[in-house]
């Protein structure tokens, strides 16, 4: 039987190369266009393109110049702190902590709550969103959008969805939490386990930036790992749980 397989177009294509220019500049900045179409192989005006198109859309900014020597001094190139600001949130056995952060990763707000008291699913949820809007409302006052919203949850999750698959601790199962968080949280909703969305902090901000293979453990009420294997976070397939 003949195989059949999937194929970027060019949109993905750039998408992917986009990414590729704003990753390298979050790990080392400034960087001119030069430097950048050396370290990510790209050519030079594929890489005038995207830087562009970036700035259009002000994830970049330019800082001015730097000399290079012989020639016109490079124009210096960095993450716009302004672009616009991310929400973070955990969902833990006993509490729930929100921050938010500008575009650099920089936290411009936080807050953490005791959930022990919350009888149950309904509650944590409400209170979660409760926080969530304190977020948005810090996030809208500083004049730039709201991008989107990371979840941690101690469970097995479903991150194609966004289903809390089997939380053990918490007594959750198969609970659609980006769907109800959508209701009221206007932008993109990423949900992922609390163990792997460690590990991809640690991997980008902390720690293990300049490893490409880790495992991250968790040590909580539950114990769990996140593993980095060549600098992609490790996943399992979910398997449904029974209701």
């Amino acid at each position: 039987m003949q195989r059949h397989y999937r194929t970027g177009d060019q949109a993905l294509v750039r998408e992917i190369n986009l990414s590729i220019v704003l990753n390298h500049l979050s790990d080392t900045s400034p960087l001119s266009r030069a430097r950048l179409a050396e370290m990510t192989g790209l050519n030079k005006t594929t890489v005038s393109s995207l830087v562009q198109e970036l700035l259009a859309r002000r994830f970049l900014r330019e800082i001015g110049r730097e000399p290079s020597g012989a020639g016109r001094p490079a124009i210096m190139l960095e993450l716009n702190p302004h672009a616009g600001c991310i929400i973070g949130a955990e969902i833990g056995v006993d509490f729930i902590a929100v921050i938010l952060t500008d575009f650099r990763a920089q936290i411009l707000w936080r807050r953490q709550g005791d959930s022990a008291h919350l009888q149950d699913q309904e509650a944590v949820l409400a209170r979660a969103m409760e926080l969530i809007r304190e977020a948005l409302a810090v996030g809208w006052s500083t004049g730039t959008p709201v991008l989107g919203l990371g979840l941690g949850v101690p469970g097995l999750v479903d991150g194609a969805s966004g289903t809390i698959i089997f939380a053990p601790n918490l007594q959750w199962h198969n609970v659609p939490i980006k769907e109800i968080l959508s209701r009221q949280f206007p932008g993109p909703i990423f949900v992922e386990n609390d163990a792997n969305a460690a590990a991809w902090g640690e991997h980008y901000f902390g720690a293990a930036q300049r490893a490409k293979n880790f495992i991250y453990l968790h040590v909580g009420v539950g114990l769990g790992a996140g593993i980095v294997i060549d600098g992609g976070l490790y996943r399992a397939t979910p398997a449904r749980s029974a209701t």
